[in-house]
């Protein structure tokens, strides 16, 4: 009796193996994805005038069939010059011809992608020698902080003082992420780290200060506020003084 409960228990493991390995879908190498002049031929970005058919070229493994695969080839104007949706079975390299019409392509710049199962790659080519635009780089983060000297002034025996706030901007390209941090156990920063541009404000903790109950006391902090590597003008330095004044 054991002995056959196991073996049924062994056949529904490798059924149910086997039925996972049957409903699991193929693969397509989106980043094998390129152009060629033939079909399987090398990768080429740029194609002579007077060129008719090219080739979007890319590898496949276990493809069942029935998996939907679509090829879209846009000008440079957005238009879309070709659409091809198929599906494949088993694996290898596939080659699929793309033509404007039985009309040479016009010289300019295309973009081809593949779109496979909700992912997509995109490969840009050209015809009669037009290069492809290289992208203009973007010049680097610039960390900016005003102002960078504040003042707290706690009155004596009272609350804590209100909150300063300092802005935190950038005056290059692209994306400023700071981070910030005071040598003052008595301050804080609200928040302490985020994107430019933001505002971070300064907080101060009187409780527990030794001369806090001592009119005209003047406590000295330092914050040091960085951005990422390369960012220029970081780090950035703000003094804070809190000042105890006495009851009017």
């Amino acid at each position: 009796m054991m002995r056959s409960m196991l073996l049924v228990l062994g056949l529904a493991v490798l059924l149910s193996a086997g039925l996972a390995g049957a409903i699991q879908a193929g693969e397509i190498e989106l980043s094998s994805l390129y152009m060629s002049d033939a079909p399987g031929g090398s990768p080429r970005n740029d194609f002579p005038p007077g060129t008719q058919t090219v080739y979007a070229v890319f590898r496949y493994q276990d493809m069942r069939g029935n998996e939907p695969i679509v090829i879209r080839v846009l000008d440079k104007t957005g238009h879309e010059i070709f659409r091809g949706e198929f599906s494949l079975q088993g694996s290898g390299l596939h080659s699929v011809p793309v033509t404007r019409r039985e009309q040479p392509f016009e010289i300019g710049l295309y973009n081809t992608t593949l779109y496979f199962l909700g992912e997509h790659e995109t490969r840009t080519w050209t015809v009669g020698g037009v290069d492809a635009p290289e992208p203009t780089p973007l010049p680097p983060a610039s960390l900016r902080v005003q102002p960078l000297a504040v003042e707290l002034m706690a009155l004596q025996g009272a609350p804590n003082p209100s909150p300063r706030g300092v802005f935190i901007t950038n005056q290059g390209g692209g994306l400023l992420v700071w981070h910030a941090a005071a040598d003052a156990s008595w301050l804080r920063l609200i928040p302490a780290s985020g994107g430019a541009p933001s505002v971070m404000r300064i907080a101060a903790n009187t409780a527990g200060l030794p001369g806090a109950r001592y009119p005209g006391a003047i406590y000295w902090s330092r914050i040091a506020i960085d951005a990422q590597p390369g960012t220029l003008n970081s780090p950035q330095i703000v003094d804070v003084a809190l000042r105890m004044i006495a009851p009017d």
